[in-house]
This record gives C-alpha cells, sequence and structure tokens, in this order.
C-alpha cells in the first residue's frame, strides 16, 4: 500500500553554483563581466495592440487584428563595487559608449547553473540566454553601513534582441 499515494518516485539532485556572465564585442573574445553581481533581472517584451475594425469580410465575420511592435528588452543588474575594481571601467565603457555602429554592439551572455557537474561529467546542454544591443541605460551608488559596509552598484540596461540555445 502507497502511503499517502506520493507520485515522487525517484529523486534528483541538481547544483545551483551563480551563474556565468560574459560580455564582448561582436567578433571579438568573452570576457566575464568583473562585477560581484548579486542580482540579475532580464525582461523581454512586444507591445501589442488590438484593433477590433468595424467592417466585416465577405461572410458576415469579424476578425481581431493585433498590431505589433518591436520588441525590446531589460536587463538589470545588482553588483557589489569593491575597492580593486579591476577591469570595471573597461565594462563601464564599453556599456556605455555614445557611438556603437552596427556590428559592434555589445553582447552579454548569461549561463544559468554555472559550469553545472553531474558526477564526472558536465552538462552541457544548459541553457545560454544572448543577449544583443546592450546598452548601458542608468547607473547608481548605495552605500549601507553596519557590521559591514557594503557599497552597491545597480546598473540597467536596454537590448534589442535575446536568444535562449
Amino acid at each position: 500500500m502507497n502511503i499517502f499515494n506520493n507520485p515522487y518516485k525517484t529523486t534528483e539532485s541538481w547544483t545551483a553554483q551563480g551563474a556565468i556572465i560574459q560580455y564582448y564585442i561582436a567578433g571579438q573574445e568573452a570576457d566575464k563581466i568583473p562585477l560581484m553581481i548579486s542580482d540579475l533581472q532580464i525582461g523581454y517584451g512586444q507591445q501589442q495592440t488590438p484593433f477590433y475594425p468595424l467592417n466585416t469580410d465577405s461572410t458576415g465575420a469579424s476578425k481581431r487584428v493585433v498590431i505589433k511592435g518591436a520588441p525590446q528588452g531589460s536587463l538589470s543588474m545588482t553588483s557589489i563595487y569593491c575597492p580593486t575594481p579591476g577591469k570595471i571601467k573597461e565594462f563601464l565603457a564599453t556599456a556605455a559608449r555614445d557611438c556603437v555602429v552596427a556590428g559592434e554592439d555589445m553582447i552579454i551572455t548569461v549561463r544559468p547553473f554555472g559550469d553545472i557537474k553531474c558526477g564526472n561529467e558536465s552538462v552541457t546542454e544548459a541553457p545560454v540566454i544572448t543577449l544583443t544591443g546592450v546598452e548601458l541605460a542608468t547607473i547608481g551608488f548605495s552605500i549601507a553601513s553596519g557590521a559591514v559596509t557594503m557599497v552597491n552598484m545597480p546598473l540597467s540596461f536596454s537590448f534589442t534582441n535575446m536568444e535562449i540555445d
């Protein structure tokens, strides 16, 4: 007799070791984003407006038409700023360029779960999210005192295309 009618017969364990987040200019080599990121959020959407025509077709039926706009993406991350910033200045200069020509846009890739290993093998099927046309929109700093003083640097980006591999 199965007590409680439990549908779970086996258990699987997954390791969730953060994410690998890289950036590069199209055609160049990828580099890790030089920030201690504590939060990352991606949004991608397309404005849609329904249109209900007053006239009908030859059969007397009406149809709803949806007018769609260009997709728009937003990326926000909260990072911890440290006293030895390393390549942060280079990363910010790349993300905040005033003049970006076609083919030289910034690309950010996010690999959730980091480098997953199950047993002796790496899991290569983990999804990779690729954001293209990334541009820095806002940057901020907040300093919170306490037992440990934290310097947070929230960043907001816009992007034009998202692919999930």
